[in-house]
């Protein structure tokens, strides 16, 4: 890669159903390993604050109430042709979670 080249991202066009901070700035997805460490950090810490919010409770869990619903739909899903969709939404679900947690996660984009 060049000097000036930029790794490969993947820009979420406008979308009137993004409603996570969407005024603010775009969803960018970018590579786990063209991620900074501070990048990085961002996203675990991201998915330790839904955990601490939710305090394990799964009635208010935001990251229980992804993941479980993964447990429950998964095994049907995993078998038809909804997979890439059903696996997209859930990726995409649990990167608005952390958006909306605002401040420094306003702008989170889901590396790959």
């Amino acid at each position: 890669r060049g000097e000036n080249e930029r790794p490969s991202e993947s820009l979420s066009p406008s979308n009137v159903y993004d409603t996570y901070n969407a005024d603010q700035c775009q969803r960018v997805r970018r590579p786990w390993n063209a991620l900074s460490s501070e990048e990085r950090d961002l996203y675990k810490n991201g998915l330790l604050e839904l955990r601490a919010r939710g305090n394990l409770d799964p009635a208010v869990d935001e990251l229980i109430a992804v993941s479980s619903t993964h447990d429950h739909v998964g095994s049907v899903a995993h078998m038809d042709s909804d997979y890439l969709f059903w696996h997209g939404y859930l990726v995409w679900e649990l990167e608005s979670r952390i958006r909306n947690l605002g401040g420094k996660f306003a702008c989170f984009g889901m590396p790959y």
